[in-house]
C-alpha cells in the first residue's frame, strides 16, 4: 500500500485473508494510514483498492469468516465476471492470445488452432477457467509438430477420452517429448557435440544441470562411451556444462 503511491493495489483472493489482516486492510481504507512493521509512527497512504475473489463473500460474512464492515467497504463498485463456460465467445480470442504468448516463450512458430481443435475447446466445460485454458494451450504448443494446433495436441479430457488415452501420459511425458525435439533440432559443433540454448527449454541452465544429474541418460539422450570421449567433468554420471551462452551436451 505504501509503494502504490497514488496508484492501485490489487488484492487477489481477498476471501482468504485472515481476520488479523482483514482488520489492517479495513483500517487502511478508513483512516488512510498503515503501521509499518518495526515503525514507531503511522504512515499516510493514498491508493485505490481493487479486490477479487472466487468465493461468495456474502456467505463468508454470514458465517462470520469475513468482516461485514470490510465487505461493505470493498463492495463500492462490483463487477461479476462469469466463468469461462458461460462466455464461450471469448475462448477463440483467449486461445489465440495464449498461443502467441507461449510460442514466443519457447521460440516456436504455430500460427493457429485447427478448426477441429477449436471445436473441442468450445465444447469443454473449463472448470479451471482461464488459467486452465492457458495451461492447455501451453501443453499443446510443446507437443505440436505442425503449423497449427490439432486435437492430437490436446489433453484426453478435452478430447472426450478417458484419462491416459491421450498420446502422452502426463507432464513428464510432455516434457520428455519436448526435450527430444529440442535435441533433434540442436546444432552439431565441430567437436561432434550437440549445442543448444537453455533458453529454448524455458529453464535456467542450473535447472537443466540439476535435472541432468538426476537422470543423465534421459536428459542427455546418450552418454559418452567412456570418460575420455566427450569427458564429463566431475564424474562419469554428473555432467558439467560449458560456460558459453550455448551449452554443449556430449
Amino acid at each position: 500500500m505504501r509503494s502504490a503511491r497514488g496508484g492501485t493495489v490489487f488484492l487477489d483472493e481477498v476471501g482468504e485473508l485472515t481476520p488479523q489482516v482483514q482488520a489492517k486492510v479495513l483500517r487502511a481504507l478508513e483512516v488512510r494510514e498503515i503501521q509499518p512493521v518495526g515503525g514507531d509512527r503511522p504512515l499516510k497512504v493514498d491508493f485505490r483498492l481493487v479486490a477479487a475473489t472466487n468465493q461468495p463473500l456474502e456467505d463468508l460474512v454470514a458465517n462470520g469468516s469475513f468482516r461485514r464492515d470490510l465487505f461493505f467497504r470493498l463492495n463500492v463498485f462490483r463487477i461479476d465476471v462469469p466463468p469461462l463456460r458461460e462466455r464461450r465467445q471469448d475462448i477463440p480470442a483467449l486461445a489465440q492470445h495464449f498461443l502467441s504468448m507461449h510460442c514466443r516463450a519457447v521460440g516456436k512458430r504455430i500460427a493457429r488452432l485447427s478448426n477441429d481443435a477449436m471445436r473441442l475447446l468450445l465444447a469443454y466445460g473449463w472448470p479451471g477457467n482461464v488459467r486452465e485454458l492457458s495451461n492447455v494451450i501451453e501443453r499443446a504448443v510443446l507437443l505440436a509438430d505442425e503449423e497449427a494446433i490439432t486435437p492430437n495436441d490436446l489433453p484426453a479430457e478435452i478430447r472426450g477420452l478417458p484419462p491416459g488415452r491421450s498420446r502422452s501420459t502426463g507432464d513428464g511425458a510432455v516434457r520428455a517429448q519436448h526435450i527430444s525435439r529440442v535435441l533433434a533440432r540442436s546444432t552439431v559443433t565441430r567437436s561432434g557435440r550437440q549445442s543448444f540454448s537453455a533458453s529454448t527449454w524455458r529453464h535456467s541452465t542450473a535447472t537443466w544441470r540439476d535435472r541432468a544429474r538426476l537422470n543423465p541418460t534421459a536428459f542427455l539422450g546418450r552418454m559418452p562411451a567412456n570418460r575420455e570421449q566427450g569427458r564429463l567433468r566431475g564424474s562419469a554420471t554428473q555432467p558439467s556444462w560449458a560456460d558459453s551462452g550455448n551449452r554443449n551436451v556430449p
